[in-house]
């Protein structure tokens, strides 16, 4: 076993950590992926959620075959105001084919990322899921 006093002193030349400078890169690099995150996840989440209500509109499922377009979209927009879904229930495409009703959307949405520069999502709701 070593004693104490043969083990090597410290220096600041074997201790080397992050400087300033580096850390205030990965800092910046960091803030900008957390502004893309905020940015970018509530387009998402406003695409859940209106899949989310048109699955709801056909509880239990097979009801929305039975159903009028009028009654539809009515169901719609009392859906789509509970949950806050900036969206008109006129724009949603419904065909029905051999006593199946489908609905379909197809939107884009955009959000500001910084000055100047946008981001822009498209998607596309069905139901049901082809």
């Amino acid at each position: 076993m070593t004693s104490p006093s043969v083990l090597k002193p410290h220096t600041t030349l074997s201790q080397r950590g992050m400087s300033s400078l580096s850390l205030l890169l990965l800092l910046m690099v960091i803030a900008f992926f957390a502004v893309c995150c905020f940015r970018v996840v509530p387009l998402y989440y406003n695409n859940f959620m209106l899949n989310q209500a048109l699955q709801n509109l056909d509880t239990p499922v097979g009801s929305i075959n039975n159903m009028s377009n009028a009654e539809i979209r009515e169901a719609m927009s009392k859906n789509f105001r509970i949950n806050s879904i900036e969206i008109d229930p006129r724009e949603i495409t419904i065909s029905r084919d051999n006593n199946v009703t489908s609905l379909f959307y197809d939107y884009e949405a955009r959000t500001n990322l910084m000055y100047n520069v946008s981001v822009v999502a498209a998607f596309e709701v069905q139901y049901p899921s082809e």
